[in-house]
């Protein structure tokens, strides 16, 4: 992968290099105001309730002894720090090396390997991860539908977790999301990628937001 930010192009024209300013910005703001992933505990405890009425047999014991990565949790980490306190567990980030430079990673580093990688281009090799994780995190990027392949790729089973119909208007500006993820295209998208091979689950709620509200689309899915 090239550590030249501004070789990866957006549609709109823009580079990484302008998300990486926009992205640390953000992050520096959420660090300023001492959030950490526990802090999300009503959005998390969402998400593992909608899970359980899909996978009955979800529970966080399940995976102590099992390779866990997620994508996009953040310099504080996400989901696995705050309830997987394991021996063998990956953050998947475009912009870990700025974390750890900038002294906010979290998590000690002979419990946890960083992957500066981008979710669209995950620098791990098919089935790596027992099972992987992502809230809130891909529709933050640049291509939701080769981040979804990618996870799926990089792990035996995944939950994911991202907006939709998330659209910019006077009302939200979201300079976070650069993206139009649309709702019923994530559908048809996820129903094309199922296979004699490949379980997959999906479900959404509505999340109000200033302006509007979005489509939270959740996803399950496990290789047989």
């Amino acid at each position: 992968m090239s550590k030249n930010w501004n070789d990866f192009k957006l549609d709109n024209g823009k580079t990484v290099g302008f998300m990486r300013g926009d992205n640390l910005e953000w992050w520096t703001k959420k660090g300023v105001r001492s959030e950490r992933p526990i802090d999300r505990a009503p959005y998390y405890n969402k998400f593992f309730k909608n899970i359980k009425k899909v996978n009955k047999n979800f529970d966080f014991k399940n995976y102590q002894n099992k390779v866990v990565g997620e994508v996009c949790g953040g310099p504080f980490g996400g989901i696995i720090e705050a309830y997987l306190p394991l021996e063998q567990k990956y953050q998947i980030d475009i912009f870990a090396s700025d974390f750890e430079k900038l002294n906010w990673i979290n998590s000690p580093i002979d419990k946890t390997t960083w992957i500066e990688s981008p979710c669209e281009e995950i620098t791990l090799s098919d089935d790596h991860l027992d099972v992987l994780f992502g809230f809130n995190s891909i529709d933050h990027g640049w291509d939701y539908k080769s981040a979804l392949k990618e996870c799926i790729r990089v792990s035996k089973e995944c939950y994911i977790s991202f907006d939709t119909n998330r659209y910019k208007s006077p009302h939200y500006p979201d300079l976070n999301h650069y993206q139009i993820v649309d709702y019923n295209d994530v559908v048809e998208f996820v129903e094309s990628m199922k296979n004699e091979n490949l379980q997959i689950h999906y479900w959404h709620w509505d999340h109000a937001i200033p302006g509007g509200k979005v489509k939270v689309f959740e996803l399950w899915a496990k290789k047989i």
